[in-house]
């Protein structure tokens, strides 16, 4: 069972573990995030009501679990335990985190859009990953930075097809990334999610979204 050790620490039945301070650093991370959340839920709220055909799904999972994101951080920790926790902590980008959903005639204009909208708005996006066109994961995860907290949270942008297909995978994601995983098996997780995400269609000009270059930016 998930929860605390009896030294003041954290374990769950798969062996993640924190001590008593990694387990308190992480409480507090957690507290600044959920102070954060609803006024960026606001803002989030406010960039899906001006889109016609995006929304916003899955808004029951905005915050991570603890549990989840105790066992995260036990894995970053045990894979370099001599980086700092303020640096583990920083790796950890979702504990706040979105999902907006257009179809794939207008996924593109929404996307867009609401990148427009943040950035007029003072969020600074730290990281833009668009995956569409690639081999595996299809879809758009961004990380932005909240001007008023400076929290850290996630936008993913899908179309039906892509959060379908994403949602179905998910458990084999999971089995994938666990270190127990046997080479031979990933390999096979790893064909199986391919050839789901294979099957999801690409919207016309996905692909080629980015972020809006600076004056004079390369």
């Amino acid at each position: 069972m998930d929860g605390h050790a009896d030294n003041g620490g954290w374990q769950n039945d798969g062996g993640a573990y924190l001590d008593s301070a990694q387990n308190q650093a992480a409480n507090d991370f957690l507290a600044r995030a959920r102070v954060a959340e609803p006024g960026i839920t606001a803002t989030m709220h406010d960039v899906a009501g001006d889109l016609d055909h995006g929304e916003l799904i899955g808004q029951e999972y905005r915050l991570k679990t603890e549990d989840s994101l105790k066992e995260k951080l036990s894995g970053l920790i045990a894979d370099s335990p001599k980086k700092p926790i303020t640096e583990h902590l920083a790796d950890l980008k979702d504990s706040v985190r979105y999902t907006l959903q257009s179809p794939s005639d207008y996924y593109a204009h929404d996307v867009e859009y609401a990148i427009g909208k943040l950035d007029s708005r003072g969020y600074d996006c730290i990281k833009f990953k668009n995956f569409w066109g690639s081999d595996g994961y299809q879809g758009i995860n961004s990380f932005w930075s909240d001007p008023v907290s400076g929290q850290v949270f996630e936008l993913q942008f899908h179309t039906p097809e892509s959060f379908n297909a994403k949602m179905s995978t998910h458990v084999l994601y999971e089995e994938h990334r666990s270190p127990f995983t046997p080479a031979v098996r990933r390999d096979e997780l790893e064909a199986l999610q391919d050839e789901i995400f294979g099957a999801v269609p690409t919207p016309t000009s996905a692909p080629d979204i980015q972020l809006p270059r600076e004056d004079g930016e390369p």
